[in-house]
């Protein structure tokens, strides 16, 4: 069986430091080279892509860009302002046109 690489070095220590990470916080966890990156690896992926999630939220809510509203379910729930249409629409223009710069 061929071993595939990872691309890069630090690539190979994002996973190594993912597998740690679940670790130190599941100490009793064990499993196979598939459950491991099935569940071990997408849980801190999905952990980190939350905190980024989360920042990217507070960003646009503090440009008024989105408004956060507590829901029935004491949840924050976010919408777009539409004050803001204009704006908003102007941003993903400008990102939609430099995204097709970079294929081009």
């Amino acid at each position: 069986m061929e071993r595939v690489k990872c691309d890069s070095e630090s690539e190979r220590s994002r996973i190594a430091q993912d597998i740690l990470a679940y670790l130190s916080e599941n100490p009793d966890a064990e499993d196979t080279l598939p459950g491991i990156v099935e569940w071990w690896l997408l849980a801190e992926h999905v952990k980190r892509r939350t905190e980024a999630v989360k920042e990217a939220i507070a960003g646009l809510v503090q440009d008024g860009l989105i408004i956060e509203n507590t829901g029935l379910d004491l949840q924050a729930h976010y919408k777009i302002n539409a004050e803001k249409t204009a704006e908003i629409m102007a941003l993903v223009d400008t990102d939609s046109s430099d995204s097709d710069e970079d294929i081009h």
